[in-house]
Formats: C-alpha cells, structure tokens, sequence
C-alpha cells in the first residue's frame, strides 16, 4: 500500500473516533441524565465503544442542574 493511502486511512479512522467521541457519546449520557462533558473527556481518553458500553451499564441519572449551557439547550428540546 501507498503511503498516501496509509495517510488517508489512518485520518479517516482518527476523524471517525473524534466524531463519535464529540457526539454520540455525550449525547447518549444527556439522554441517561449524565454529564456529557465528562463522559466526552473519558471516551477521548480510554475509547467511545467503551463508554458506551459503560453507559449501556450505568442507570439513569437523577434530574440535577444542567453541568453547561450546552447541556441545558439540549434537554429544552
């Protein structure tokens, strides 16, 4: 294989780990009444799967005060 074609596969990879980590894993904890912030920090620093799976693991959590903005925005909606 070429080296460019390493290049781009390895920056699709990364960009699609970025993706799931900045989206889908903060989402999902706002959805179970988590921080999306710091379970955003945990998938960037262990892995989005395993986060995932995590909060697959953990029970909902108790209605609180928003930890952010961005996370109040989303539950008015």
């Amino acid at each position: 294989m070429a080296p460019d074609s390493q290049l781009l596969i390895w920056l699709i990879s990364a960009g699609i780990y970025l993706l799931a980590s900045v989206g889908l894993v903060p989402f999902v904890a706002i959805e179970k009444d988590r921080s999306g912030i710091g379970w955003a920090i945990a998938s960037l620093l262990f892995s989005p799967l395993l986060a995932l799976i995590a909060l697959a693991a953990v029970p909902p959590g108790t209605a609180h005060e928003p930890a952010s903005p961005f996370e109040a925005e989303l539950r008015r909606r």
